[in-house]
């Protein structure tokens, strides 16, 4: 099938951030399927790109990545939601393709905003399992067999349980290429700061933090790439695109510690020129 991958997001708060989900989820799909990817970040216009790669593409689903609800400006606050609601609209004008929409934006709060939205379908969470499940069932329609789907059935929305990804080492690597990597590493955002290529090394995080949504996203339960795994990847991006800067996007780097002291080590036997940052708590570190 063909798969048209839609990301909206043009917020460049601190920096602009390269959508590491979306890339994750457009990689596992172009395993089986024909996929084409429209950025909205450096777009100069983003409607036309879209209207062409419907017409060149013609695909059977339209899928938007939602990563963000608001502009996370409390003296400012701008919600995207409208602005989702009209691309999907336009889609309508063009094409009779199912929309599914999916993302860390959209899986806050799915059944409000599949009724905003006007959407086909859902998808809550790791997107690269349930996406496939889904066009699996696609031919019988049997929706209460998908993992995270969000579907409708007289009026009322129906939101399936997640199914996580157990091992993530069986997931191909995020397919940076459908994303001009080298503009997110040179553009700068608001801060004026260079950008930094987000790279994950675990997903799910074991605290109970009343402001976080990564259990919900992602579980409680941590599961890993192996820290080789992870240096390789990053060594793989500063080959093909001189990527030198990268932010680790994981909840919590250095929990647990031993996972962190040997991914630590595993970035530093590169020895390559590599900087990046992380999120840390304060009363793990060692010293």
């Amino acid at each position: 099938m063909r798969l048209l991958f839609l990301s909206p997001n043009r917020l460049r708060l601190v920096a602009p951030p390269l959508p590491l989900g979306l890339a994750a989820v457009v990689a596992d799909a172009a395993l089986e399927h024909d996929v084409k990817v429209v950025d909205f970040m450096f777009a100069q216009d983003p409607y036309a790109e879209v209207r062409q790669a419907l017409a060149d593409f013609h695909p059977h689903f339209v899928c938007i990545s939602l990563r963000n609800i608001d502009n996370q400006d409390s003296r400012h606050s701008e919600t995207y939601f409208p602005e989702v609601r009209e691309l999907i609209r336009f889609l309508r004008s063009l094409t009779d393709a199912p929309v599914i929409v999916g993302g860390s934006g959209f899986s806050i709060m799915p059944r409000p905003f599949m009724d905003y939205l006007e959407a086909d379908f859902g998808l809550v969470g790791e997107g690269e399992q349930q996406l496939r499940i889904f066009l699996g069932h696609w031919p019988e329609k049997r929706w209460s067999h998908c993992p995270g789907l969000v579907w409708g059935q007289a009026g009322v929305w129906h939101c399936n349980p997640l199914q996580l990804v157990e091992s993530l080492e069986s997931l191909p690597p995020p397919a940076l290429e459908y994303f001009t990597p080298h503009l997110y590493h040179e553009a700068p955002g608001t801060a004026k700061l260079p950008g930094m290529i987000p790279v994950q090394s675990r997903r799910g995080c074991p605290m109970k933090c009343i402001y976080c949504t990564t259990p919900l996203l992602e579980g409680r339960r941590v599961r890993f790439w192996s820290p080789e795994t992870v240096a390789s990847r990053m060594a793989a991006w500063h080959e093909k695109w001189g990527l030198t800067r990268f932010f680790f996007v994981d909840s919590i780097f250095n929990h647990p510690l031993d996972y962190a002291r040997r991914l630590c080590q595993a970035i530093k036997a590169l020895n390559l020129p590599l900087e990046w940052a992380c999120i840390i708590n304060p009363a793990y570190p060692d010293r």
